[in-house]
Parts: C-alpha cells; sequence; structure tokens
C-alpha cells in the first residue's frame, strides 16, 4: 500500500525520522467501521441481518460473544469475511434474547440452513 494509490479524503500522514506514516480514515459512513463493520443499534435487525447471513453462507459464517468487564458490554459479532455485522449492549435484559439468538445458531449449523425454526420450537415443547 503506498501512498500515491490512496485518494485525498483515504489518506492522512505525517512525516518523522525519515519515514511517512499514513493513517487511513474510514470513508463508509457513521455507522461503519474500518473493514466493512458495521454495528446495529436495533436488536430485531441484528438478529435478522444474523440469521441472514448464516443461511446464506453457513460454511464460512462466525458468530463471536465478548463480554468487557471494565464498561459493563457485550459485544455480538456475525461475519463471513465479506460482511460483519456488531451489537453492543449493557442490558441484562437482552441476555434472553442472545439466548435464542444462539438457539438460531446452533439450529442452523446443525440441520442447516434450510430448517424450519418453528417446527424446531415446537419439537422442543413436545419434549417437555
Amino acid at each position: 500500500l503506498d501512498r500515491e494509490s490512496l485518494s485525498a479524503p483515504e489518506r492522512d500522514g505525517f512525516e518523522e525520522g525519515g519515514a511517512t506514516h499514513l493513517r487511513l480514515r474510514p470513508t463508509d459512513g457513521p455507522t461503519s467501521q474500518a473493514g466493512g463493520m458495521v454495528q446495529v443499534q436495533v436488536w430485531d435487525d441484528f438478529f435478522a441481518k444474523a440469521e441472514e447471513l448464516l443461511r446464506a453462507k453457513p460454511l464460512d459464517c462466525r458468530y463471536t460473544v465478548k463480554y468487557k468487564h471494565r464498561e459493563g458490554k457485550m459485544v455480538l459479532k456475525v461475519t463471513d469475511n465479506a460482511e460483519c455485522w456488531t451489537y453492543k449492549t449493557n442490558q441484562a435484559s437482552d441476555l434472553k434474547k442472545m439466548e435464542k439468538l444462539n438457539k438460531v445458531m446452533t439450529a442452523i449449523m446443525t440441520r442447516g440452513p434450510d430448517v424450519d425454526l418453528e417446527e424446531l420450537e415446537e419439537e422442543g415443547a413436545a419434549k417437555k
């Protein structure tokens, strides 16, 4: 990556000790972070995007959960290396929502992208 290949809005630099240091600035918009990561503010939107991404590319998709103790926040991330969706929360009530997402993700990963989630819930209710 050289300085000349970057357009003006993407490059910013300074020289120090004979070397030029570049700082890249994201140009994707207010909710996008560098690298194509999009932070979703609404749980239902994140849930829909995560399920959609997993059904589209079940072999390429990853789902991670990270708890940041100092901030008291939980960060959920779903990616397939082309798209990346994140959701941050500090609400304890979101743990139940996360549990439902874990069940959906597990069902799609183990039974395939065409699994009927309503049918799975009926099977689970019948076992109880």
